[in-house]
């Protein structure tokens, strides 16, 4: 933990890893890296554009309120193209609510994450005054057809990448198909990694188009399309 990779080195038998601790020698490597996939492996880099998220925790509220607001305990989202989602948290006193970053605040002001609790209280008012306990941030993996992709690089990396949104269901699901794939069970196939899985055509530009893009969706949110 806390040794982040700097170099990735092919060599006989297997690989060398420079790390910020260590060097490793290891037989496979995986790169799971999605939207924190950086210079390390230049090929998958081409084929990722990180989007920024982010979550609140509001609460604690009375076990009444929350009973009434999430019935089920069902994890939910909207249908907008700049979507937000939420859920409650184990012991039911807790409401997590997630959405794009704010850009008007860095990460460490409450202000840059205000848009989702305006958010929240359309939709729940009855949270106008509850606290919200905690906040943070991080980056999705999107890729140019917006499809998860697992396969190998041309050095013999594995990857698993590209969630694009979804990767708490699919990141469960691809690393235990890469798991078995890694011990030639049959049951590591899956169709997801016969897909091209293409770059983007000017990465830097791509990265620098997430806010534009962005703003467009919510235009388009807002008139209803």
């Amino acid at each position: 933990g806390e040794a982040e990779v700097s170099a990735i080195a092919k060599e006989s038998g297997g690989y060398r890893l420079t790390t910020a601790r260590a060097e490793i020698v290891s037989r496979l490597v995986v790169i799971a890296t999605n939207g924190y996939s950086g210079s390390l492996v230049p090929e998958l880099q081409r084929k990722i554009v990180p989007v920024g998220t982010s979550t609140i925790a509001v609460g604690p509220v009375p076990e009444d309120l929350y009973a009434r607001l999430i019935p089920k305990d069902r994890v939910y989202g909207n249908t907008n193209k700049v979507f937000y989602y939420f859920r409650g948290t184990p012991g039911r006193r807790r409401l997590l609510w997630g959405g794009r970053v704010g850009r008007l605040a860095p990460a460490t002001s409450p202000r840059a994450y205000g848009h989702l609790a305006r958010k929240m209280i359309e939709v729940f008012p009855d949270l106008a005054d509850a606290p919200v306990s905690h906040a943070w941030d991080g980056l999705l993996g999107f890729t140019a057809d917006e499809l998860p992709h697992a396969g190998r690089t041309r050095d013999g990396l594995y990857f698993v990448l590209g969630y694009s949104g979804t990767g708490v269901s699919r990141s469960l699901y691809f690393g235990h198909k890469l798991a078995l794939k890694i011990l030639d069970d049959p049951e590591g196939v899956t169709a997801f990694a016969d897909l091209a899985c293409p770059d983007f055509p000017v990465p830097a530009v791509a990265r620098r188009m997430v806010g534009v893009v962005e703003t467009y969706y919510r235009l388009k949110d807002a008139a209803g399309y």
